[in-house]
């Protein structure tokens, strides 16, 4: 039997987000607001959000039979472009004017390593 977990209301939600720093705030917005899945928010590059034009370039991993198309384009909200903003005035270690840059570094904690995945380093 399968339980219902209740969901958090819009006030938790926002409370959660004004105590998270910049780089959570972002992820979180980009996945609550513009429905992005974890995958694709860790691919993000420089090159993949405009905010001039207030849409991102999402490289999509579905799988999709009638469509050729591995990049999708999603609309961001004002609270998107403002986390945007705010992350790129804090964020350190990713070359704003390199286009291929990923907006994010991803740790992966395994037994007693720690392995920090960059694209600029190769990755695993």
């Amino acid at each position: 039997m399968v339980s219902s977990i209740p969901l958090p209301s819009r006030q938790q939600l926002d409370l959660l987000l004004s105590r998270a720093n910049a780089k959570y705030q972002l992820i979180a917005l980009l996945m609550m607001d513009a429905g992005l899945r974890v995958t694709e928010v860790v691919r993000l590059q420089v090159k993949h959000v405009r905010p001039m034009e207030q849409l991102l370039v999402v490289f999509s991993l579905k799988k999709r039979a009638h469509s050729k198309d591995k990049f999708r384009k999603v609309p961001i909200t004002s609270r998107i472009i403002e986390a945007y903003a705010n992350y790129r005035r804090r964020a350190k270690g990713v070359d704003w004017n390199d286009p291929e840059a990923f907006l994010f570094r991803l740790r992966i904690r395994a037994a007693s390593f720690t392995f920090l995945v960059s694209r600029s380093t190769g990755g695993l």
